[in-house]
């Protein structure tokens, strides 16, 4: 489409977070994205929480946490996101950040783009844009509530996420949905917050 030639003409960089010896989830995720069209990204070596290379990242997360989020699994999620934020501020180009288990819909590129779009036409600029969601599969009524979010995405994420800030509940930042790093939107900018949030609050 004519705005998905946006974003792929776009200066913006396109990784994939994979590790050495899961060539497999990487096989996996080619398949996927070719089915999607997605185009000109490139491998990322992730942090194996479980080596010595991460042992630095041990110390973001809080000992208050539950321990599985202190397993070498989520410690190398974490190394591996900041060295792409670190690589995104240095390079001041964006970069959009995929995990090698994301899946894509069959709008991923019309979606993608319209956001982009908006995004980059905003005054403020932007910072980070989340690219999906898992949904809590307890909630009442979830489908009805997963369709009426569908219905209005993207054209009104922009301004509802900007409306969800201004009434942040930190106990349930999402109430059903619940973002992740399994792909996102990254700006310079947002890179830098992310990692002087990181440094500070873990």
């Amino acid at each position: 489409s004519r705005l998905w030639s946006i974003v792929e003409t776009a200066n913006m960089k396109k990784v994939v977070v994979n590790l050495d010896h899961r060539p497999d989830r990487w096989n996996s995720f080619v398949e996927n994205a070719d089915k999607a069209r997605l185009k000109n990204y490139e491998r990322f070596s992730a942090v194996d929480g479980s080596t010595s290379s991460a042992t630095k990242y041990q110390s973001l997360v809080s000992n208050n946490s539950p321990p599985q989020m202190r397993c070498p699994g989520v410690i190398g999620c974490i190394g591996s996101h900041i060295q792409i934020w670190e690589k995104c501020l240095a390079d001041n180009i964006p970069y959009a950040v995929y995990e090698d288990d994301a899946t894509f819909t069959e709008r991923y590129n019309d979606n993608v783009a319209a956001i982009y779009n908006e995004a980059s036409n905003l005054r403020s600029g932007w910072d980070v844009i989340f690219l999906g969601y898992h949904m809590d599969e307890n909630v009442e009524n979830i489908t009805e509530k997963r369709l009426e979010l569908e219905a209005k995405w993207p054209t009104t994420l922009i301004s509802n996420f900007v409306e969800m800030c201004a009434h942040w509940n930190m106990s349930d930042p999402f109430g059903p949905f619940h973002g992740g790093t399994f792909g996102y939107l990254l700006s310079p900018r947002g890179a830098k917050k992310m990692l002087d949030c990181t440094m500070k609050l873990g």
